[in-house]
């Protein structure tokens, strides 16, 4: 879904000509600055570079290189199978691509977070293939199987977890390989999408316990571990542990 920016909520908003109790109104420039936070010209709302806002050029550049970092659909599920065989204590060595497709059929019989994320690796390739239709189409099937609802903008490496269904992320996420997400989890943006898209990057074997929120631009480093219905809103070092609403670190692992 495209954002779109309004800029009636700004008091320069009328076009040159127009009038407000008599006075001319000047036209206000508008521009994007590089973390895709609104900024009119002449107010010190943000301190990164500024860029002219073009909404089609600047969304159809963000997603080009969000689809070009998308895995294929089939060693990404393959990936994805091993990662779940191994966290369920099952045989994660495949003999041949015969076995790694039973496999994935019988993990997606038996897990529906593992059939939601399928769903959603099939999704991001249509995508990525210029199939809009059949990526909504996707996208609604992982969201009825498992209640899993994964947004276009986020890419996923291959060889994550889902334990179960009823997991939402959204936003300009990274989720890199290893990491295990539990129900309920929620990793995306704290606030309004159109002032700021940037949301988490979690790294490699992360952890993040049932019911956690992960909120906003933030790093989880490698081999963190978010305890259940934690609310991340700043950045976790690696090999921490953190707890608690607004989650705080309490143990740093070496």
């Amino acid at each position: 879904m495209r954002r779109s920016f309004r800029t009636d909520r700004h008091p320069d908003h009328l076009r040159a000509g127009q009038t407000t109790g008599g006075t001319t109104t000047r036209r206000t420039e508008r521009t994007l600055c590089a973390c895709r936070r609104p900024v009119w010209l002449g107010e010190d709302l943000c301190h990164h570079r500024s860029v002219p806002e073009d909404e089609n050029v600047f969304w159809n550049a963000m997603m080009s290189q969000v689809r070009a970092r998308h895995p294929r659909f089939f060693a990404a599920v393959v990936a994805d199978a091993r990662e779940a065989a191994t966290t369920r204590g099952e045989r994660s060595t495949f003999r041949g691509r015969g076995d790694a497709l039973v496999q994935v059929l019988r993990l997606a019989w038996q897990s529906d977070g593992f059939i939601g994320l399928c769903f959603y690796r099939a999704q991001a390739r249509f995508d990525t293939m210029g199939m809009p239709i059949l990526s909504r189409l996707a996208h609604h099937l992982a969201a009825m199987t498992s209640n899993i609802v994964i947004g276009e903008t986020v890419v996923v490496e291959p060889g994550i977890y889902i334990g179960h269904g009823s997991v939402v992320v959204d936003g300009l996420v990274e989720i890199q390989r290893g990491t295990a997400l539990m129900p309920n989890v929620t990793i995306g943006l704290p606030r309004d999408p159109r002032l700021n898209m940037r949301g988490p990057t979690i790294g490699k074997n992360v952890r993040i316990g049932t019911g956690a929120k992960v909120l906003g631009p933030i790093n989880v480093g490698d081999g963190a571990l978010v305890g259940a219905n934690a609310v991340v809103l700043e950045d976790v070092p690696p090999n921490a542990t953190a707890v608690g609403v607004p989650a705080r670190v309490i143990l740093a692992r070496q």
